[in-house]
């Protein structure tokens, strides 16, 4: 599952429109899979789809001019607020901005869980070796 389909710059460069859709059927498979949307949705998401980004993208030029790794903390995009000003409130996307919103809540891995476990033993460890009356 790739969710390079809703890379905001190859959503709006028209070269990748064909590679998108096949990638949000794949999506769009792992979720009906995981009981996370029904069949009827799914299809629903993929008619959705190709309007609702047409329309949403012809609306705002954000797309194209996204960029999540600037420098700078205020000039970096992020593409959860980029979806959420563009298709939350945009009817014709209801169903798309529903599967948007499950993607972007996905777990990007344990590292961060990882790490506080890390930070935890070595805590204990340290008061351990400390004496004690």
């Amino acid at each position: 599952m790739t969710l390079a389909a809703f890379d905001p710059q190859r959503m709006a460069d028209s070269s990748w429109h064909e590679v998108n859709r096949t990638h949000l059927k794949g999506i769009l498979k792992h979720m009906i899979e995981a009981g996370r949307i029904s069949e009827t949705d799914a299809d629903a998401v993929q008619q959705q789809s190709t309007v609702c980004l047409a329309e949403v993208i012809k609306q705002s030029s954000q797309f194209a001019t996204f960029n999540p790794t600037s420098s700078s903390t205020q000039q970096r995009d992020r593409v959860d607020s980029l979806f959420y000003d563009t298709m939350s409130q945009n009817q014709s996307c209801k169903q798309l901005w529903t599967v948007l919103k499950q993607l972007c809540l996905l777990s990007h891995g344990q590292a961060t869980v990882e790490c506080g476990f890390s930070v935890n033993k070595e805590m204990e460890v340290g008061n351990m070796a400390g004496s004690t009356p």
